[in-house]
């Protein structure tokens, strides 16, 4: 165990300097509230933060982007998740949520560090045979720091996807408990089998936390903990996801990882 172990110093590490930087960083007041409440569990939702009527023109944003730049868009295998990374470039509709203040004030007052959203994903997942859901399987993001904001633009139900998260798996002692319990693999593979989940489940249930909720819902949640969006068994899910980092983090490796991003477009909507 290793690797575990050099994961569990890295953390308290991590802990002891967001708390040195905290002081240059000035979250509104509403973002502090947020993240307070995103510290319990590591997720916290807000129901009604969009509209309807915004659910429906952003997914019409979406649907507009991957005709328009068939070139962009990623697909799993059985072409069900279609995915476009940076589509806040061709969409000011889209670079609304990814420009949001609160949003972004959650994330660096939850970590206590200054973030930067590099990306926002737009995602339309429909029911194929054989598919394994938005990210393709349990996983985590990373075993340091991550924070991710997601809205659903689609009513969700326990059919079409939900987004499933692994109660405290983001905590340093936890992640070391369930590498143990669950015989995961160590850092840094982040990737967990069905049989891994099942193992970790069996001596709690309770720990599964399946979101299922209207159009409009936004999700902010450490991504450091074990997730997945669940396979969707009917209809389509659609929604919209930015990806926060640190400054220096963004390096030639990890842009890459994202590419190829949408382009601008003149014909970008600027529905508000």
């Amino acid at each position: 165990m290793v690797g575990a172990t050099r994961m569990l110093r890295d953390r308290r590490r991590d802990v002891v300097q967001a708390r040195q930087r905290r002081a240059a960083i000035t979250p509104s007041e509403p973002a502090q509230r947020a993240a307070a409440d995103l510290r319990r569990s590591g997720y916290l939702v807000v129901s009604g933060y969009y509209s309807a009527e915004r659910c429906a023109a952003l997914r019409g944003e979406i649907d507009r982007i991957m005709a328009e730049q068939p070139d962009v868009v990623q697909k799993d295998k059985v072409d069900a998740d279609h995915r476009v990374f940076g589509a806040e470039h061709a969409s000011t509709a889209i670079a609304a949520f990814h420009d949001d203040e609160f949003l972004h004030g959650v994330g660096e007052a939850y970590g206590g560090r200054a973030l930067v959203n590099h990306t926002t994903l737009a995602a339309r997942l429909r029911a194929r045979p054989g598919n394994l859901g938005s990210g393709q399987g349990w996983h985590r993001d990373a075993f340091h720091f991550q924070y991710k904001a997601m809205i659903y633009l689609t009513d969700v139900g326990p059919e079409n996807g939900p987004f499933q998260f692994l109660a405290d798996s983001h905590h340093p002692l936890t992640i070391f408990a369930d590498m143990l319990r669950g015989r995961l693999d160590a850092p840094p593979l982040t990737r967990l089998s069905e049989a891994q989940i099942a193992r970790l489940l069996g001596r709690d249930q309770a720990r599964l936390t399946t979101f299922s909720a209207a159009a409009g819902t936004l999700i902010l949640f450490d991504s450091s903990a074990i997730h997945r969006g669940s396979p969707i068994g009917q209809g389509v899910r659609y929604a919209l996801t930015n990806y926060y980092y640190e400054p220096h983090q963004l390096v030639d490796a990890m842009k890459e990882k994202f590419f190829p991003l949408a382009r601008a477009h003149a014909r970008s909507s600027s529905v508000a």
